[in-house]
């Protein structure tokens, strides 16, 4: 197991696969995701890794969704499994350098929060 795998969560918010369920192009696609969605998702349960019917004619591409909402998208027509694997460890190398987001835990339950905001807050 490669240990970047563990760390998608924690780089990248989702992850889209669109490939074709029949033309040749795709074969390569499908054949890792059938090899490697188990184990992806083992370790990043929280995260979405979507398989998507991808266009006629299109080759199949990733798409990476970061935090803030920047997405990269990636042809992976033409790649055989070890060259997709290499590009979606650099996807994931990618969301390292990007920015984070982050907020303040909420304390408390809803209704304390709700009741712990100014009366006017909702009119």
């Amino acid at each position: 197991m490669a240990a970047w795998r563990a760390s998608i969560s924690k780089h990248v918010r989702e992850l889209r696969f669109l490939i074709s369920a029949s033309e040749e192009s795709s074969a390569a696609a499908r054949s890792y995701i059938k090899k490697n969605y188990d184990e992806l998702k083992m370790l990043n349960p929280k995260t979405p890794f979507l398989v998507r019917d991808g266009w006629p004619g299109k080759d199949p591409y990733i798409v990476a969704t970061y935090d803030w909402g920047k997405e990269v998208s990636k042809t992976i027509g033409g790649l055989d499994e070890k060259g997709i694997d290499a590009l979606l460890k650099g996807l994931v190398e990618e969301g390292k350098s990007l920015p984070k987001f982050t907020h303040p835990p909420l304390n408390g339950t809803p209704d304390a929060i709700v009741d712990a905001l100014p009366r006017d807050a909702f009119y």
